[in-house]
């Protein structure tokens, strides 16, 4: 949990973050001023939290998201050659 403290952002994927230790990272990163992104079917109780919080299963939100990421990097990366 300390190195919670660190963070600067907290991908929480298909939790409903009712257990620890995983609900106390929320807690220690959100106080520590780290972006939370939640990403799940279920409402949680931490939503009001998050950054940004995207109400579909990981299944389908996920492919989708690490595709554009991985060309988001490699344009970034093609722009420093």
């Amino acid at each position: 949990e300390a190195a919670a403290t660190y963070f600067d952002l907290l991908l929480a994927l298909g939790s409903s973050l009712t257990v620890q230790p995983g609900s106390g990272l929320v807690t220690t990163a959100v106080r520590h001023d780290a972006k939370l992104v939640l990403i799940s079917a279920e409402a949680t109780s931490y939503d009001e939290l998050a950054a940004v919080r995207l109400c579909e299963p990981i299944g389908t939100v996920l492919p989708e998201l690490v595709t554009r990421a991985l060309e988001q990097a490699e344009a970034f990366t093609e722009r420093k050659l």
